[in-house]
């Protein structure tokens, strides 16, 4: 909104108030965190062992794993603590309370507000926060470095799980100095917004934590078994997503990654009873050994529903990471085609910039002049880098 030779700049920023029953569940979290850090240990080492060939070098890691896990396996074989059900349980509630905060979210109306004014030669920043906690700073437009978009995850709950992700719209300034102007849910209005700030205050236009087409190609590491593929014709380039046998080892850990915690621990709980009564032998506390009980992976009737759970989530996480998707780059429009969802097509040459975010999780997304695209859910960094470097070499040619 400009008033004479000022410009006034309004945005909102949502506002977290933890529930009561958030501290009280605490020492669930630190269990939840404990078992979550096990899994990714050891499927660390046997991912790098199947896949790389190669060995874990840090033995203080390995030590640290390997007596979590002894502890785990006597407490299963003497006090059957049930650890598969109790992930169960901790993993329902887990999903319930973020439905629940999700739902909070949406309907929220629980926003700081935040204007910032632009004069002459000189800015006005403000917040007020719905607590009633406000702020003030005035500065010159010449302590502004650039305008920047980052994309972040709102956290909150029992389990500090992600309530939602904001492209944040900000202004970095000396002295190493941030100011948050908007947040959006989108990436389209973040875009439009940084761009109409970045031309008021004459200073580049940035977007965090990502890696263009020469930073990708640096880190590409090229492999017969990418999940991505790319093809020349004679309208222009074809990418798209392709499963086959040689990637199976990386979709399975991609929905490990996303899903497999309450499979891990279902699966393994038959072994850690085994394994402990090996140990509990080991240290004479008992005298009977049945060897047939440790290499079983039978689950006990307890341990049904959350396999049956846990091998629900792993599906759905599946189809979603292996859905087809296609990307047809002609001399006129850029056409993205996901299985389930409406094509998206975009003009050639209204393609300003093509960019890999990094965090809080991959993808490739794509900005025109008044408009973001977001690729996701491929299986690793170096599949969205793939195509990163692949659609930026097709833009480029004349």
């Amino acid at each position: 909104m400009a008033n004479g030779d000022r410009k006034t700049f309004k945005g909102s920023l949502f506002y977290y108030r933890p529930a009561p029953h958030v501290a009280w569940l605490r020492p669930i979290r630190w269990l939840k965190e404990m078992l979550e850090q096990l899994q990714m240990l050891i499927q660390d080492l046997m991912w790098a062992e199947l896949i790389h060939g190669e060995v874990r070098s840090d033995s203080f890691s390995t030590l640290l794993l390997f007596g979590i896990f002894c502890i785990l396996s006597l407490g299963e074989y003497y006090q059957n603590v049930g650890i598969g059900l109790a992930a169960l349980l901790v993993g329902l509630f887990d999903r319930g309370e973020k439905l629940w905060l999700q739902s909070r979210y949406q309907q929220s109306q629980n926003y700081s507000a935040t204007a910032l004014t632009s004069s002459d030669d000189s800015c006005r920043w403000s917040l007020a926060a719905p607590d009633g906690y406000a702020v003030r700073k005035a500065f010159s437009k010449a302590d502004v470095l650039q305008v920047f978009i980052s994309y972040r995850s709102i956290r909150g709950g029992s389990f500090n799980q992600e309530i939602a992700a904001v492209w944040r719209v900000s202004l970095f300034l000396t002295r190493q100095r941030e100011l948050t102007i908007d947040e959006h849910e989108r990436p389209t209005p973040a875009w439009q917004q940084a761009r109409e700030l970045a031309r008021e205050l004459q200073v580049p236009l940035n977007v965090l934590n990502s890696e263009n087409a020469g930073d990708a190609t640096r880190q590409l590491q090229r492999s017969a078994s990418s999940f991505v593929q790319c093809r020349q014709s004679a309208s222009g380039l074809e990418i798209y997503t392709r499963w086959t046998v040689q990637n199976s080892w990386k979709l399975l850990g991609a929905v490990l990654n996303q899903a497999g915690l309450l499979l891990f621990v279902a699966l393994l709980s038959g072994f850690m009873y085994g394994f402990g009564g090996l140990i509990a032998n080991f240290f004479g506390w008992e005298n009977t050994l049945d060897l047939q009980s440790l290499w079983t992976l039978r689950p006990s009737h307890g341990m049904l529903l959350p396999m049956a759970v846990a091998v629900g989530l792993l599906v759905v996480e599946a189809a979603k990471i292996s859905r087809p998707k296609r990307l047809t780059l002609d001399r006129e429009t850029l056409t993205i085609t996901t299985n389930g969802e409406p094509p998206v097509s975009l003009p050639r040459r209204s393609i300003q910039t093509c960019l890999m975010l990094n965090q809080p999780r991959p993808m490739v997304v794509i900005f025109t002049e008044d408009r973001g695209v977001l690729i996701d859910s491929l299986v690793d960094t170096q599949d969205y880098r793939l195509l990163l470097q692949a659609l930026t070499d097709e833009l480029e040619q004349p």
